[in-house]
């Protein structure tokens, strides 16, 4: 509710700063692609940095309007990303974010691109689906098939959190 996610409406999103390396504009692309297929898709970008004003440029001129919400900076991350149905990370290349280990222990499906930081932690088609980086088309098949499959959502969350055992502070 406090991010204007409407019943029925599927969060889709990401914690992140706004860096080339973190390949958001391919999510916008995506959105984009996603929001024709289905339009009940609503996209959060959260986060700070360089790129807002080129990726809300982007996101106007592919008429996302309020289909893609540019959060800016969140304290509660944890509260934000409890809300994501589906927690995205289209980074082209990473270390290990602290985001894709929170969205684990919350047990989200997390959909994630084959950059190598993300690869260290996620395995597609057990906690994740992992797809190509550097292409949109790909991220939005991805969030189209969580969107379309609960029961994947089901089963990829709940190896999230087996996953995030791994990852514990006290392990």
């Amino acid at each position: 509710q406090a991010l204007g996610v409407a019943p029925g409406e599927m969060a889709i999103g990401t914690v992140t700063r706004l860096h080339d390396s973190k390949g958001n504009s391919y999510l916008v692309d995506a959105a984009a692609l996603v929001v024709k297929e289905r339009p009940n898709a609503k996209f959060f970008l959260v986060g700070e940095g360089p790129l807002l004003g080129d990726l809300q440029a982007q996101a106007r001129a592919l008429g996302l309007g309020d289909r893609f919400v540019f959060h800016g900076f969140a304290r509660d991350v944890a509260a934000v990303v409890s809300a994501f149905d589906v927690s995205v990370f289209p980074s082209l290349w990473e270390g290990t974010p602290l985001t894709v280990f929170e969205a684990l222990a919350m047990g989200k499906p997390i959909l994630a691109t084959d950059a190598d930081g993300l690869l260290d932690v996620l395995t597609d088609d057990r906690d994740a689906v992992i797809v190509p980086k550097r292409d949109a088309a790909a991220l939005a098949g991805g969030i189209v098939r969580l969107i379309d499959d609960p029961p994947l959502r089901a089963r990829l969350g709940a190896e999230a959190r087996r996953t995030s055992q791994q990852y514990d502070i006290a392990a």
